[in-house]
């Protein structure tokens, strides 16, 4: 969970936004405490922070759309991550999974950069359409 309240906190001040001081505590009040305050940055009525261009990895974008594609992708990525680690089983809906799909397809090879995705991980070709993209994704479907 630091590693999406840090990267989101990072990419928020990068674009000058002050995400103010990293919350403390347990990960329920953390989390808590980081929507609160992404959502305060993000949430003005006239979109205007959303809205905000910049040149990103893959050329002209905005700030709401990065974190729609990419920070999206990460926290559906790592729910299934955190779940797993805690031995929980995590179902990602289809609405999820497709996103996560159109997100693969931007990224293409950069999926495979350092500290994006390891290498896939095989699965069988009858695998649930959920453990063929962790698969795809580096995750051992098998590991829940």
């Amino acid at each position: 969970m630091d590693h999406v309240v840090d990267t989101e906190r990072d990419f928020l001040a990068g674009h000058g936004l002050e995400p103010g001081d990293r919350p403390t505590g347990t990960p329920d009040t953390v989390w808590a405490a980081h929507h609160s305050r992404m959502s305060e940055l993000l949430g003005a009525e006239d979109g205007a922070v959303l809205d905000t261009e910049f040149d990103g990895y893959f050329g002209p974008t905005t700030l709401g759309a990065t974190l729609r594609d990419f920070y999206g992708f990460d926290l559906i990525v790592h729910r299934w991550d955190v779940g797993t680690a805690l031995g929980r089983e995590v179902r990602l809906s289809n609405a999820e999974m497709d996103h996560a799909d159109a997100s693969v397809a931007v990224f293409g090879a950069a999926i495979r950069s350092e500290s994006v995705c390891g290498p896939a991980v095989p699965v069988s070709a009858d695998s649930s359409r959920q453990d063929r993209l962790s698969g795809h994704l580096g995750r051992d479907p098998q590991a829940t």
